[in-house]
């Protein structure tokens, strides 16, 4: 202890120091604490009426736990639904590679018509498709940045000519090789496997056209293409249930196709189906699966022309409103 102070005096010191070192200030020894009674003589009045409306029940209480909710499965399919109707390529107005390739030149012309599509409830397998295609998009990216070039070329805009546009898939660099991939049930994958088969029969028109004409619009990017090929990704729980189907590719089969539309286009601007629907019978329609999967097919009531505003009925052999086409 230093000498001259005292016992009392060093206690002082050391308790300032203690409330320096605590952030206070020495005041505070010499301030009275106040009781509990003068705390609460301090806090403002509360309103007895907000306090009786702080405890009633919310306006809309929750459901009775007893109560069953409604279906989420319901709920999904209308907002599916909704969600199709809505996507560009739901709403698109203009044909592009994957709609050329069918064998039924009306269903081409009702389309160029503006006739209205038949909506056949929730596309539940396209969308399913559509999704597997974001996920190969994305896996392709990925390969990209693994190997740090650009072989694969993925979703790229391709134009045909200055009207025909569409989006491959991909475009494997590597072999000049368009890849389209296609979501596929059990059928689809057993026709392309089928033995002792011309491989042009092993898929369909659609699905065949539709990979040429990729193969045109990367060539008109300036690119080498050399092979097209159709990836069947299995719709199942299985990845090794999917086949693959390649071929050459052959420009004369994607010219083919856009001269078959323009002309099928032509005869639709020349008999203003547009305006005469009907008139449509003139142009051949092809039965068996293009007239089931059509968004145009309906059946035909008695009295009612085969083609109207409301759709087609499909390659009929008798057609007794032919007078009706050109009035």
């Amino acid at each position: 202890m230093a000498a001259g102070i005292d016992d009392t005096a060093f206690a002082e010191m050391l308790a300032v120091a203690r409330l320096h070192a605590a952030g206070l200030q020495p005041e505070t020894l010499t301030t009275p604490v106040p009781t509990i009674e003068e705390r609460r003589n301090t806090l403002p009045a509360l309103d007895p009426g907000a306090l009786k409306a702080a405890a009633a029940p919310a306006a809309e209480p929750c459901p009775c736990i007893d109560d069953t909710p409604p279906s989420t499965l319901a709920e999904m399919r209308d907002a599916l639904i909704r969600h199709e109707r809505n996507r560009p390529r739901s709403t698109q107005t203009t044909l592009g590679p994957s709609e050329l390739g069918t064998p039924c030149d009306r269903q081409i012309a009702l389309k160029l018509a503006g006739i209205a599509r038949h909506e056949r409830g929730l596309p539940w397998a396209p969308m399913c498709g559509t999704a597997v295609h974001g996920l190969m998009e994305e896996v392709l990216y990925a390969e990209n940045k693994r190997l740090g070039r650009e072989r694969w070329i993925v979703e790229q805009k391709v134009m045909l000519d200055d009207e025909l546009s569409g989006h491959g898939d991909a475009f494997d660099t590597d072999w000049g090789m368009v890849v389209d991939w296609k979501y596929t049930g059990t059928t689809a994958r057993r026709k392309a496997s089928r033995k002792a088969v011309p491989n042009d029969q092993l898929v369909s028109p659609e699905y065949r056209v539709q990979a040429h004409l990729y193969g045109f619009g990367h060539a008109n990017a300036g690119r080498d293409v050399r092979f097209v090929r159709l990836v069947m990704l299995a719709r199942s729980h299985d990845y090794s249930e999917s086949v693959e189907w390649t071929e050459r590719y052959d420009e004369s089969i994607a010219l083919d196709a856009m001269t078959r539309f323009y002309g099928i286009r032509d005869r639709v601007i020349n008999d203003q189906m547009a305006t005469f629907p009907q008139r449509a019978i003139t142009i051949d329609a092809a039965p068996g699966d293009a007239c089931k999967w059509c968004p145009f097919q309906r059946p035909t009531p008695p009295g009612r022309p085969a083609v109207d505003e409301t759709g087609c009925a499909g390659n009929t052999e008798a057609h007794a409103n032919v007078e009706l086409f050109f009035r």
